[in-house]
């Protein structure tokens, strides 16, 4: 998908840089896991999963 949003439970976002314009993206919920990782190059984004669904809370 070119685009995602977020519901609940969002953690936090770890971005690599990859190149002058790229970045990698990973999307981790509040207990730490992997929820959705993306790659962002200039002003463009493509994301794995569409919309990450809720994370029940820990």
């Amino acid at each position: 998908t070119d685009f995602a949003s977020w519901v609940d439970g969002f953690g936090y976002m770890v971005l690599d840089r990859t190149g002058a314009r790229s970045w990698r993206a990973t999307v981790h919920a509040v207990d730490g896991r992997v929820v959705d990782r993306c790659r962002l190059h200039g002003d463009r984004s493509h994301c794995q999963v569409g919309r990450v669904p809720t994370v029940p809370p820990a």
